[in-house]
């Protein structure tokens, strides 16, 4: 982008790429190969009109928590949410395999709702929502988590369906 001298960039998007053209540069920057993506079985319409029975908002220091908690639990892929004396609980452990290394934080403030079910999720996909404050919601009838996050004019909203057990 440095090499275009223009104020305004208007970009094309296409199905599978970016295409810029002017008189003096043009390009076109594939964001995957054709067929990688296929679209989802459900609609992000569908998510936003799904209803949060509880919510809870994670810190920065949560995350530096968790993260400095997952080297002492190399063996596992899964963190686990869940409510318990009225304070939001994670776990770093696979629940499903015996003898498997285990920590517990409590995390999370700002908590609204009566009843958090045990949502075990992909820590790989949680690593990539490392963010200053993020608001989480939960819909505990499909096992959705959904992580929004706000900055300045930035919005952004994850949403990672939770594993079996």
């Amino acid at each position: 982008m440095d090499c275009i001298n223009s104020e305004d960039i208007e970009l094309d998007v296409n199905a599978n790429n970016l295409e810029y053209k002017s008189p003096e540069i043009k390009f076109k920057y594939h964001l995957f190969e054709d067929d990688f993506l296929v679209a989802p079985a459900i609609k992000p319409e569908k998510i936003n009109t799904f209803e949060t029975s509880f919510s809870f908002e994670l810190t920065k220091e949560d995350f530096a928590k968790i993260n400095k908690a997952s080297t002492f639990t190399t063996e596992t892929n899964k963190i686990y949410f869940y409510l318990e004396d009225g304070i939001v609980k994670c776990e770093l452990t696979d629940r499903s395999r015996h003898n498997t290394d285990s920590f517990q934080l409590s995390v999370g403030k700002n908590i609204e709702g009566d009843e958090l079910k045990i949502l075990p999720v992909n820590f790989d996909n949680f690593k990539l929502i490392n963010a200053a404050n993020v608001k989480v919601s939960v819909n505990n009838k499909f096992g959705v988590l959904i992580f929004d996050i706000e900055h300045e004019a930035l919005k952004l909203r994850y949403i990672l369906s939770s594993l079996t057990q």
